[in-house]
């Protein structure tokens, strides 16, 4: 407030109290009346409070400038000056923090309020409300230091996988890594760019149209060593990528953008060529030695020296092949080494979205709007299915490098220590489970533990609504030429154990029968049933590991009958 203003019909006489409303009160929101003839503030107790003074219902307007942050000073008071300016009509809206007068703790407040003018256009009475926004604030704080972090980690990815969110039909980079913008190589400015027009030399590719189809379809797509001529530096070039493209969805379950990763594998492939067209000339060879040792015997002598020959290149061959299958695994140890400290890292910021998302609605579910309460759900239910999706992955990482910790394993204890866990769910569902007796077997009871968590789970999710769930668990033993033909155990036997989980559920069209088993593949939309599409790959994987099969049958809403086959012996 400047020294020169003298309103007229205003004095501190006409300083009224406003009345607080029980909404505002169970709000936490304190309301303030500025006396502008005299510079004095009034305020009701939550003011006091929210600016941490504890006496003085009525302070001097420069003390209370005071007891503001000095960064945020200046600020309030030109937002102050032009609210009682007639060309801004009174309306007066500011953030800021305050350093308490008696607590000295800082803390981050909403002002809102109008100033009233008479016919002279001079302002006489200027009040408002004040309201605790600290935890919003450092919650915003958190959230910008966690994409921070997460930006970090993309980053920090293995040379060769470039990451990057094509956002909408436009294809706007969103989230690039270091290698997706080297690999495009146009530059570290392209964040906020649509894709087509920052590439256009995928107009002649198939990958626009790519990006359309998984728009409309919203199926994921992979390739191995899939061909793209990319312009860097003006010159085009060939390349070969292990790319997955995977859509993005909102809670509405709309597609709004395309998570792309791509392996660089172009020395592979080159490599991998070069060995075909040296065992292409080794086989030319062979034939050629062949057809002269039967036409002419009296070159013996001269075909067996380039048999030998033939040989040393075979050996070359093998060398190169060896070297090529080493960085193939070196490759694999990096990638579980990203996947693990990638979890780790993203686990973190992810806890800290939701905690702070439960005490914003607890805080503030009174005061704020519904969007903004909307907003705060979504990204709970977005960093919720983003822990649940990292965990799966580790787990299904863990599963193909690590070795089985074989020992025997009481599989009907493992059954009953997966339904002690799932005891709320077996509960609220009202579900049957009848288990049989389950043989011992050799293996890793960690993974087997995982292998009927997720049938179980799967089980009483995909239950009908029309009728009770009966899930049932049986188990017998087949001799090696019982199996079925197109069961083939990776590891030989003359028995072998055929453990069943049957249940009445929903079902699947057994076309699908070779997906189901493929990680992120999902028969259902996540609006109607949870979940990452990773637990039947980890089962598989599980089964595979112990030398085993598992297959299903199924028809729709007739349930599902997965079959488990395991080499008998111990």
């Amino acid at each position: 407030m400047t020294a020169g203003q003298q309103p007229v019909n205003s004095s501190s006489d006409q300083l009224q109290q406003p009345d607080p409303t029980f909404a505002l009160q169970a709000a936490g929101i304190g309301t303030w009346d500025l006396d502008i003839t005299n510079q004095r503030v009034w305020w009701d107790e939550r003011c006091k409070q929210l600016y941490g003074f504890d006496k003085d219902d009525v302070v001097p307007y420069d003390q209370v400038l005071s007891y503001m942050h000095s960064e945020d000073r200046s600020q309030v008071d030109t937002a102050v000056q032009w609210a009682l300016n007639p060309k801004s009509e009174g309306y007066y809206d500011v953030r800021f923090r305050t350093i308490g007068a008696a607590d000295g703790r800082l803390r981050w407040l909403h002002c809102r309020g109008r100033a009233f003018f008479n016919n002279q256009q001079i302002a006489y009475r200027f009040s408002g409300i004040a309201q605790d926004i600290t935890e919003l604030m450092l919650t915003r704080q958190e959230a910008d230091e966690s994409e921070l972090k997460l930006q970090s980690v993309l980053n920090q990815a293995p040379a060769a996988i470039a990451i990057s969110m094509l956002v909408g039909p436009d294809l706007i980079v969103t989230a690039p890594n270091q290698t997706f913008m080297d690999t495009v190589g146009k530059g570290n400015d392209i964040a906020g760019k649509s894709l087509r027009t920052l590439m256009p030399e995928l107009e002649s590719q198939p990958f626009l149209q790519l990006f359309d189809w998984i728009f409309a379809s919203g199926e994921s797509f992979h390739s191995v060593a899939q061909p793209v001529r990319i312009v860097q530096e003006g010159e085009e070039k060939n390349y070969f990528f292990n790319v997955a493209f995977s859509p993005l969805r909102n809670p509405q379950g709309e597609i709004y953008a395309i998570l792309g990763l791509s392996f660089d594998v172009t020395q592979q492939v080159q490599d991998r060529q070069t060995i075909e067209d040296s065992e292409e000339r080794y086989r030319l060879l062979s034939e050629q030695l062949e057809e002269q040792v039967q036409q002419r015997t009296e070159e013996l002598a001269a075909s067996n020296e380039e048999l030998v020959a033939g040989n040393e290149e075979y050996a070359a061959i093998n060398e190169e092949l060896e070297e090529a299958n080493s960085l193939l695994v070196r490759s694999n140890n990096n990638l579980q080494t990203f996947a693990y400290v990638a979890s780790h890292d993203l686990q973190e910021p992810l806890r800290k979205i939701q905690q702070f998302g439960d005490l914003l609605k607890t805080r503030f579910v009174e005061s704020v709007g519904g969007d903004e309460l909307v907003y705060v759900e979504r990204m709970q239910i977005a960093a919720s299915r983003m822990s649940t999706l990292i965990k799966d992955l580790l787990d299904f990482s863990r599963i193909t490098t690590r070795r089985n910790q074989e020992g025997v394993v009481q599989l009907s204890v493992v059954i009953e220590d997966v339904l002690s866990t799932l005891d709320v769910t077996v509960a609220e569902t009202g579900a049957q489970i009848q288990v049989d007796a389950l043989p011992d077997v050799l293996g890793d009871a960690t993974q087997f533990r995982q292998l009927f968590q997720n049938l179980l789970s799967n089980a009483l999710k995909f239950r009908r609504s029309d009728v009770p769930s009966h899930i049932r668990v049986t188990s017998r033993v087949l001799a090696a030429d019982e199996l079925p033909p197109t069961v083939k155990p990776t590891r030989r036997a003359t028995d072998y154990y055929l453990i069943t989980v049957a249940d009445n559920g929903i079902g699947f069209d057994e076309k699908y029968l070779d997906r189901i088993f493929q990680v992120f593949q999902r028969l259902h939309g996540r609006s109607q049933y949870a979940g990452t599409g990773v637990g039947l790959a980890i089962c598989e994987k599980v089964v595979t590991n112990h030398g085993g099969v598992i297959t299903a049958t199924s028809q729709p809403n007739q349930g599902a009958t997965f079959m488990i086959y395991l080499p008998a012996h111990i």
